[in-house]
């Protein structure tokens, strides 16, 4: 059995967006690159770095656990090699 992987980074749409208190971010790479992602308040002060590391070609996915943060909107910040990927995201409590 042969696996197709993508041409290139490909983010897929947070779920669920709004959230209470985790959020999955879904992406795949079509080789080992590095990837980071990191959460930004609405002020674009960094609140957490997700993950910062080399990462291996396929499909993968991060957790945002959000409990101890207030209700409101943030952003996710996701770069691998020369691709940059934001997306809003709503923390509703």
């Amino acid at each position: 059995i042969q696996t197709e992987l993508p041409e290139t980074f490909t983010r897929y749409p947070s779920y669920p967006n709004p959230f209470n208190p985790s959020v999955y971010l879904d992406y795949r790479l079509s080789s080992l690159d590095e990837v980071r992602a990191c959460i930004y308040d609405i002020n674009c002060k960094l609140v957490e770095v997700l993950q910062n590391e080399t990462v291996s070609a396929g499909e993968h996915s991060l957790t945002w656990n959000a409990t101890d943060m207030p209700s409101g909107v943030y952003i996710l910040k996701m770069l691998s090699g020369n691709v940059v990927n934001t997306q809003k995201l709503v923390l509703m409590k």
